[in-house]
């Protein structure tokens, strides 16, 4: 997985670095310990690499607005990993449900929502303090979550890619509103600008499906 980052630099400007972690996909082939290489654009040259301390990672996801990142992993891990974009370093864990995959954040990058494949559930993470808020049950094995803004409240989406089914949550009273039926085996998501249109990837049937 690969993420751009930015980093206040001395004078106050950003300046914006790429950060890789290897290896991170898939979960069988990752067989030993994986770490977080930095490139410094443009010349893309080699400048850090950071250890990770959590088993078999899988997504490397800037926060919103700030100098952090969190990286999840596959199950039998149950946290993500809080690495500061300042330090080039793992500096703190935050716990997740059973094998967390992919975020979304809010809007603010105050909360980040995980979907954790292995338990079944998405979990909902204070960005800020770096605490645990909640954990709500979604289908069988999500592997995706978006954040959307919607006229009844912001809400955020979970495809199960074990169940065809997306899984909607109230992002504020963390609470499952309903389930919609997809295509077979959702695998990912993206939202129109507006986020009045979800579509759902489904791998399983080579469709996509409109929300």
């Amino acid at each position: 997985m690969v993420a751009l980052g930015l980093v206040p630099a001395p004078s106050g400007a950003s300046a914006p670095r790429l950060y890789t972690v290897m290896p991170s996909s898939e979960a069988d082939e990752i067989t030993g310990p994986s770490t977080v290489e930095i490139f410094n654009p443009p010349s893309f040259d080699l400048a850090a690499t950071a250890a990770v301390e959590g088993l078999k990672p899988h997504h490397f996801a800037p926060v919103p607005g700030r100098n952090v990142a969190l990286i999840s992993h596959f199950s039998p891990t149950a946290f993500v990993e809080v690495f500061s974009l300042r330090k080039n370093a793992v500096v703190g864990t935050i716990p997740t449900g059973l094998g967390p995959r992919h975020l979304t954040f809010n809007r603010r990058g105050t909360v980040a929502y995980t979907a954790n494949h292995d338990g079944g559930s998405v979990s909902a993470l204070d960005t800020r303090t770096r605490r645990l808020i909640g954990t709500v049950p979604a289908g069988h094995e999500p592997n995706f979550v978006a954040f959307a803004r919607t006229a009844h409240g912001p809400r955020v989406f979970a495809c199960n890619n074990g169940a065809d089914t997306l899984t909607v949550i109230d992002a504020r009273k963390l609470r499952v509103i309903k389930t919609i039926r997809v295509g077979q085996r959702p695998f990912d998501m993206a939202l129109t600008h507006h986020d009045r249109l979800l579509a759902s990837a489904n791998a399983g049937d080579n469709t996509v499906s409109f929300v």
